[in-house]
């Protein structure tokens, strides 16, 4: 990797001289040096704020053009929408004036999430998603899903403590010990056989159906339209609706148990989760979701945490994959998934076989993943 250090006073050779003109675009002799290094080979632009950096870049894509690569196969990645658009903008007006004939055709310039998104469009079903996910982009959505994830929680200590009170035996595995559920968090994601066999064990137990005990819960604290994902209804559509309806079958089934079993058999209730405590803050879903966000920039799996952390990871993401959501990290992670199938990274290395990225020093784990699969063995990449 050759690395330009323009604030390294002992490179005199490249340091900034006469301001020249070079291909329409102004720059001085250090950026006209740089933009006019190997394309076949990596660049690393080290360069304080203000030093010109952007358009560095900008040139070097000239250059790139000016030596007969076409434009479309040149993929410029940048983190904002805003930055993104202003670099289509400065790359076509210098594009305009070197004159080239292009053909209207421009390098494609996105945000890492965008160009991540426009891949998964393209090839979801090659993970397994027969419909292409929707995108949760704001933080009231990924609060509303946190929300909805908590009480999925909630009703896995439920289920759990059903079947304790009807002595179904059922092997949590490694994932939390009976009596774990009381005080901490669990876990159970597609639990609705387990949820089947304690409503037809109730019957034959208490001679009472779930439609029965519903009407008899229909006014206590576990009727749907007190929960979030009932309140979710406008913003998530059917699959909250779903949710919600689960919820009144399971909360009135743990209510109408609790009240019949629990005392034969000494099985103390629920405690309250303090979520704000365990995670070490003031507000809950706020700092559950800094947990959740800094867990998955780094690409972490709830297994790679203690149980209470890896229970609210594992039942934020199965939220948002029953919903056929992404946030941002999983589009990062569903890209990187899509570049490990050897015709997709083909596809995209043929597509776009030269990648220019701004910003390089604010990349995470998943984001400098996506460089090196792109361009490792191949090498066309500058960075600034």
């Amino acid at each position: 990797v050759i690395t330009i250090d323009t604030t390294d006073d002992e490179t005199p050779d490249v340091q900034p001289k006469e301001t020249e003109i070079s291909e329409g675009i102004r720059l001085d002799s250090t950026q006209d040096y740089i933009s006019k290094l190997d394309i076949d080979r990596p660049l690393l632009i080290v360069a304080g704020a203000g030093s010109g950096k952007t358009t560095t870049l900008c040139a070097r894509v000239i250059e790139m053009v000016k030596r007969g690569v076409l434009p479309a196969s040149i993929l410029v990645i940048t983190f904002t929408n805003k930055a993104a658009g202003e670099l289509k903008e400065r790359i076509k007006k210098y594009m305009d004036i070197s004159q080239k004939d292009y053909d209207g055709h421009m390098p494609f310039a996105s945000t890492f999430h965008s160009w991540c998104y426009s891949l998964i469009m393209r090839n979801h079903r090659r993970v397994g998603l027969p419909e292409c996910p929707m995108i949760a982009a704001t933080e009231s959505e990924h609060a509303a899903v946190l929300k909805i994830a908590l009480e999925r929680i909630e009703d896995s200590r439920m289920l759990v403590q059903c079947e304790t009170m009807l002595g179904i035996t059922v092997d949590s595995g490694p994932l939390f010990k009976l009596g774990d559920e009381r005080l901490s968090p669990v876990f159970v994601d597609n639990a609705d056989s387990r949820w089947a066999i304690i409503a037809a064990m109730t019957k034959e137990r208490l001679g009472v159906t779930v439609d029965q005990i519903i009407a008899q819960n229909a006014s206590s604290g576990a009727a749907a339209d007190k929960t979030a994902a009932a309140k979710s209804k406008k913003k998530f559509g059917a699959q909250a609706q779903a949710a919600a309806d689960e919820m009144s079958i399971t909360r009135s089934l743990y209510y109408h148990l609790f009240e019949h079993l629990a005392n034969k058999i000494k099985l103390s209730g629920l405690e309250p989760i303090n979520y704000a405590a365990r995670f070490g803050g003031k507000d809950a879903i706020t700092t559950v979701m800094g947990f959740i966000y800094r867990a998955k920039s780094r690409g972490d799996q709830p297994k790679d945490y203690p149980q209470c952390e890896g229970a609210v990871l594992d039942a934020y993401n199965a939220t948002l994959k029953r919903f056929n959501l992404l946030d941002f990290d999983d589009m990062l992670k569903m890209a990187n998934d899509l570049l490990d199938i050897p015709d997709v990274l083909t596809s995209v290395r043929t597509q776009f076989p030269y990648l220019l990225v701004d910003e390089f020093q604010d990349l995470n784990q998943l984001q400098m993943s996506l460089v090196l699969k792109m361009q490792k063995g191949v090498g066309r990449v500058t960075a600034v």
